[in-house]
């Protein structure tokens, strides 16, 4: 209950607040991303799921690539991160509206700003980009670890497996197992993220992750890879 009420509070304080701008960046990391959503048809908000966001305005298919900037500008001291988020689309005519989000590595709790919807790139990056998202204290025999958010809405059920399948130096590649249930909204994520542990970041992420409800079934496939980091060695 502690974790809980101080997370909560750290998320009005911040993560809702509006993005001030970079003068006060920790750090700033950019990815490339690609995303393609193929199920429900093309009529936006089938059963109720939008899987691609646009400024608040969803749909259920589509393709896009382009980049994540987050920047860190806050880590609190109950092992948070606030970070602002912009995204631009290839080809599009203007960026995506930067969003606050509070990010918490630990249990993979992701709080954004509610008045704009997070992309589904967004939100995936940010589960793996909080502080101390890998720590080896956690692991048992297998490499294997579980993850659960503590801040939930609703009937919502979501829980990260996560193994250790390789280690080269100082990157792990880390298999994903991620199942989110909400009502009658299902999803399950698999896919591989290679993290660099000496930086605490995620190098790549590799996703694929099926969305069934009662219209039908969706699928989803994400990749994002770090361009750039403020903090590597230059």
């Amino acid at each position: 209950m502690k974790f809980t009420a101080a997370f909560l509070a750290m998320s009005v304080c911040t993560a809702l607040a509006s993005p001030s701008g970079n003068a006060d960046a920790l750090r700033t990391m950019v990815y490339h991303y690609s995303v393609n959503a193929n199920g429900f048809g093309k009529v936006p908000g089938t059963a109720g799921v939008q899987l691609l966001y646009d400024n608040g305005v969803g749909s259920t298919s589509g393709a896009r690539s382009g980049q994540i900037t987050v920047t860190a500008v806050q880590a609190t001291s109950e092992g948070g991160l606030v970070v602002d988020v912009a995204e631009t689309v290839d080809r599009a005519a203007k960026p995506l509206q930067t969003i606050r989000c509070a990010i918490y590595g630990a249990s993979t709790d992701v709080i954004c700003d509610q008045n704009v919807g997070a992309t589904i790139e967004e939100q995936m990056l940010l589960t793996f980009l909080g502080r101390q998202f890998l720590d080896a204290s956690r692991l048992d025999a297998k490499g294997h670890w579980t993850a659960v958010p503590r801040v939930k809405s609703g009937a919502l059920y979501l829980q990260n497996d996560f193994t250790v399948s390789n280690v080269d130096g100082k990157k792990a590649t880390i298999q994903v197992d991620r199942q989110e249930r909400n009502g009658g909204y299902r999803s399950s994520t698999s896919g591989t993220v290679v993290y660099d542990a000496g930086m605490d970041v995620p190098g790549s992420i590799k996703l694929k992750t099926r969305v069934t409800v009662s219209g039908g079934d969706a699928d989803v496939n994400l990749d994002c890879e770090l361009l750039s980091d403020s903090m590597a060695k230059k």
